[in-house]
């Protein structure tokens, strides 16, 4: 009887699933009838060349750095450099945001 119960629950959810991707298929030959494989292929080329640029341009980068071996004193000034420019932008965000909100809130105060 268990196996009785069994084929029977596995044959009622495999018709439920046929059911469901019944459905799914008309949808999906739809969308896979209006996609343009060429343009996918022609940006698939494109990404490619641009990762294999950013490779050779790593490595390259990674040349340079590893070659020179740039001393801790040098390590720190380009820290130093790099965390000015960060508050720098960090101020400058801070300046941008707040004369929007001051002027969102002289529109909210006196609307038009």
């Amino acid at each position: 009887m268990d196996a009785l119960q069994c084929t029977v629950k596995n044959n009622t959810s495999s018709t439920t699933m046929m059911a469901t991707l019944n459905k799914l298929v008309p949808a999906l030959q739809t969308t896979s009838n209006q996609f343009p494989v060429e343009k996918m292929y022609q940006d698939m080329n494109k990404f490619e060349k641009t990762m294999d640029e950013i490779m050779v341009a790593t490595n390259v980068v990674d040349g340079v750095m590893n070659k020179n071996n740039v001393d801790v004193n040098q390590d720190g000034a380009i820290d130093g450099m790099l965390n000015q420019i960060k508050q720098e932008n960090y101020n400058q965000l801070q300046l941008d945001c707040n004369a929007n909100n001051n002027q969102l809130f002289q529109e909210l105060k006196n609307p038009a």
